[in-house]
């Protein structure tokens, strides 16, 4: 597998492929840290040149990939240490991960609160995967159709059963 291509996170069991999935979540963070800086260089700071626009996306982007890089890394190196495959390795990784929120925002109560709530957090997900219910599902159906779905249909009532045939056999 070249550089985790058609790779996901859960394609193999917790403290397996570590490099694989560490590749694969600072992949994605690094989009997400771009996007991010890019909503806020244009709509929030306004930084003017060059240096320090290059220097917002760093101090923005650099930051969320290291999060979600110690996230990965201390739920695979738990994993592997405890040899157990259970809730305490993903609160491990939330804690890691809310502890680097702390340096980066240099307040110790914003580290300490972001390391409950990672660690809550990363539990609850992780009991989503064991129990098989849905945490962060990306297949909702709608109840109804609104404005934003992509199937827009106005009528008022459903369309009849497709059970006929045509006439010609």
């Amino acid at each position: 597998m070249v550089f985790g291509e058609n790779y996901r996170y859960h394609d193999t069991p917790d403290g397996e492929d570590c490099f694989d999935k560490l590749f694969f979540v600072t992949k994605y963070a690094a989009c997400y840290g771009v996007l991010w800086s890019s909503v806020d260089v244009t709509l929030i700071s306004h930084p003017v040149g060059y240096g320090p626009t290059l220097t917002r996306y760093a101090y923005l982007t650099i930051p969320i990939v290291g999060i979600a890089a110690a996230w990965t890394g201390a739920v695979c190196t738990a994993t592997n240490i405890r040899k157990k495959d259970d809730h305490l390795n993903y609160a491990i990784g939330g804690v890691a991960a809310g502890a680097l929120i702390g340096a980066w925002r240099r307040s110790l109560k914003v580290g300490c609160y972001s390391a409950l709530a990672g660690a809550f957090l990363s539990a609850l997900y992780k009991d989503s995967l064991m129990s098989n219910w849905n945490f962060l599902s990306t297949k909702k159906k709608p109840m109804w159709n609104n404005v934003w779905t992509v199937n827009r249909d106005y009528s008022i009532t459903d369309d009849p059963p497709k059970t006929w045939t045509t006439g010609s056999t």
